[in-house]
């Protein structure tokens, strides 16, 4: 596959191990865009840059879960022994986390 400018783009911000697919050393020195475009790579290389990228964005989008989920307010719920149940928004001690 010959390298393009707008893949380049496409793959978002490149990390250390995708530049190191390409030969280009962490910190990437000013240019390495330009130097990539019109070099050719092979189907493997290709597949490694897109699977490491994916696999940066899936953990970018877990932890915006993970942060979302943080931010919520939880009310907290537990049986009153009497058949009802009773709750606080605060977390009861002695609850696990």
């Amino acid at each position: 596959m010959k390298i393009t400018r707008s893949w380049i783009s496409e793959n978002g911000a490149w990390t250390a191990a995708m530049l190191a697919e390409v030969g280009i050393e962490w910190p990437p020195f000013k240019g390495w865009v330009d130097s990539l475009v019109g070099r050719e790579i092979t189907e493997a290389q290709r597949i490694n840059i897109e699977g490491l990228n994916r696999q940066r964005n899936d953990k970018h989008a877990a932890d915006a879960v993970r942060h979302a989920a943080k931010a919520e307010q939880v009310y907290y719920t537990r049986p009153d022994g009497k058949g009802d149940w009773v709750g606080s928004w605060e977390k009861p001690e002695g609850w696990f986390s």
